[in-house]
């Protein structure tokens, strides 16, 4: 069977300051038209950043959509500067979020972080080679940065402690690869 949707009509009906909200009437595979709800993302990256004592930096931070503090790997959307790249765009958060640049970038991969609804690529990121650099947070940014070990952190995510799903997937593929 073809699982193809195919798109008849769609409208914007909120435009944010990074996402785009639309309605869309799909023709399903049986000929059905259906409604469906999308949110249009600018793409985002993550980044696993391992220092010369191979320890990864964790950022702490409040997310508001959840109502809780997590710890998670540095990330950021990739709507700040027209035509950046996924790998600009990963050194600038980086550096942004942490007050640390990165002399040696692995290319991870690709994730769809929550496909149902969002239509976000989240371009995935192994930094090496650290180098104190200068933290230049956004203005509703507010982050306290940490190190702990792969063990450590593998620990905490078996244990529950940390549940963000873009540290625990980048994670996982810097290890499955081998570099962890």
């Amino acid at each position: 069977m073809d699982l193809q949707e195919k798109i008849v009509g769609e409208k914007m009906f909120h435009e944010g300051k990074s996402y785009k909200f639309y309605t869309v009437d799909v023709e399903l595979p049986n000929k059905k038209i259906i409604h469906r709800e999308l949110v249009k993302h600018p793409g985002s990256v993550a980044i696993l950043a391992l220092d010369s004592q191979n320890r990864i930096v964790m950022v702490e931070q409040y997310r508001f959509a959840v109502q809780k503090t997590l710890w998670e790997i540095p990330a950021g959307k990739l709507d700040k500067i027209s035509g950046e790249t996924p790998a600009q765009g990963a050194c600038r958060e980086l550096e942004e979020e942490t007050g640390f640049a990165a002399d040696d970038w692995i290319y991870l991969g690709t994730q769809y972080p929550s496909p149902g609804l969002v239509g976000e690529i989240m371009h995935m990121f192994l930094a090496r080679t650290l180098t104190p650099s200068k933290q230049n947070l956004d203005e509703d940014e507010f982050i306290n940065v940490h190190w702990i070990s792969p063990d450590d952190l593998r620990q905490r995510i078996k244990s529950g402690d940390i549940n963000d799903g873009k540290t625990i997937s980048t994670f996982t593929i810097a290890h499955l690869k081998g570099y962890i």
